[in-house]
């Protein structure tokens, strides 16, 4: 379902870290203040409303080999999104729906971690996360 929800453009409007295989783990608290939850599955397939989704709006891409990174801000005044994907066979791999995050304005691949930086609005925040398991994850404030 998620992968559908993508092609859409849009995502579903709770805070959380969804995977590609419709698991997904709730996000409580607010950046760089959060907590991820118990995973969790979507609905057991059946299609969200679109009163439940928010829309994507891209700000940046970047390939990296087989592999594609893109977010931006969503809907939602203040929050963000980060998206990981295949882009050989256009599969999400995962995506983060931030509360108050802002909008992501860039992000690089280094040691196996993706590094992404927010629009700053009061803080920008720099992310810290681990490719292959996304759970673990270190939110900065970048200093002025």
């Amino acid at each position: 379902m998620i992968q559908n929800i993508l092609k859409l453009r849009k995502c579903p409007i709770e805070y959380a870290l969804y995977l590609g295989d419709d698991h997904y783990y709730p996000i409580s608290g607010v950046v760089p203040y959060i907590t991820i939850g118990n995973m969790m599955h979507l609905s057991n397939g059946e299609n969200l409303p679109d009163e439940a989704l928010t829309p994507l709006n891209e700000r940046f891409s970047s390939y990296f080999g087989k592999n594609i990174l893109f977010g931006g801000g969503t809907g939602w005044e203040g929050d963000g999104f980060l998206a990981f994907a295949n882009k050989v066979k256009t599969e999400l791999l995962w995506l983060f729906h931030f509360p108050q995050s802002e909008a992501f304005v860039s992000a690089k691949i280094e040691n196996d971690k993706v590094i992404a930086i927010s629009e700053e609005y009061p803080n920008r925040f720099i992310f810290y996360i681990a490719i292959e398991d996304p759970k673990i994850i270190d939110i900065k404030v970048q200093e002025a």
